[in-house]
């Protein structure tokens, strides 16, 4: 990021409050959805979790390194967009005691009911600043403040739209990895295999293994079994079914397959997770 970036972001975080702004929803029980600012104390630089929520950072100033639970690390810069997915257990590293960011808060199975029907982009990106995003986030901190559930959401989205919109523009590689993406996240049931789908996209499979990780982080095989695991973490929020059933909905030979892979990514059995969820 360049010095004009630098002083973009600065201009955000000085026209936002110091303090943590919610908005309390109603349903079966109390949610809160949050924004605001978070610089750490010196003692609080590294820290890891497992969250029950779903957290959008956008960095305004420090660096860092982010973790996730493969172990893959990410370099953050003022200006990078970080979504923390609820129930997947991650590290953040803060190199100084200058880091600030804004940040807005989901409840876990309202983000996952979003992000499953495409209203939540996937984003990992490092952003530049702009005039509609510090408009977009200043609007997110005001509207929580004073207005209805509605305009709250409708503001959050904004803001998720605004950041997709700043992206950088789609290059035929980068295509041919979202069909790639879509194609993996889509009927866990089937058998795909992975030199196959590389043949079906006119692409080496060893090229495509490695553009694939470069542009998730991820190898093909653990992309899919991370949108299985997000999956079957939404139908949990979200459903009445038992394990049995939901290991057969997403494809797993049994119940103990479905369970053994869904505690190695959430630090939960499927049952511990659905009691804290509708607790």
């Amino acid at each position: 990021m360049n010095t004009q970036n630098d002083n973009a972001l600065r201009e955000i975080r000085a026209a936002l409050p110091n303090d943590r702004v919610s908005f309390i929803v109603s349903g079966k029980r109390l949610s809160a959805l949050s924004a605001g600012i978070y610089s750490p104390a010196p003692h609080a630089l590294a820290d890891t979790q497992c969250l029950d929520d779903f957290r959008l950072l956008y960095l305004l100033s420090g660096s860092g390194t982010y973790t996730d639970a493969n172990g893959v690390d990410r370099t953050l810069i003022p200006g990078s967009v970080l979504f923390r997915i609820p129930g997947m257990k991650h590290t953040i590293k803060r190199d100084a005691d200058n880091w600030c960011d804004f940040f807005v808060t989901l409840p876990g199975s309202f983000y996952a009911s979003m992000a499953s029907n495409g209203f939540i982009p996937s984003i990992t990106a490092d952003i530049a600043p702009s005039q509609r995003i510090t408009h977009a986030v200043i609007a997110v901190i005001e509207t929580m403040r004073h207005a209805r559930a509605a305009a709250v959401l409708s503001r959050i989205l904004d803001l998720f739209a605004v950041f997709e919109e700043h992206r950088t523009p789609v290059s035929a590689e980068t295509a041919v990895l979202d069909e790639a993406c879509a194609v993996l996240a889509d009927d866990f049931t089937a058998e795909i295999d992975m030199p196959t789908l590389a043949s079906r996209l006119h692409i080496g499979y060893e090229q495509f293994r490695k553009q694939f990780k470069q542009h998730t982080g991820h190898a093909p095989k653990e992309y899919r079994i991370r949108k299985k695991i997000a999956y079957a973490q939404h139908l949990l929020n979200t459903e009445a079914i038992s394990v049995r059933a939901l290991s057969m909905k997403l494809g797993y030979p049994t119940p103990f397959a479905f369970t053994r892979q869904f505690k190695k990514y959430t630090g939960l059995s499927p049952l511990i997770f659905k009691r804290a969820m509708w607790s």
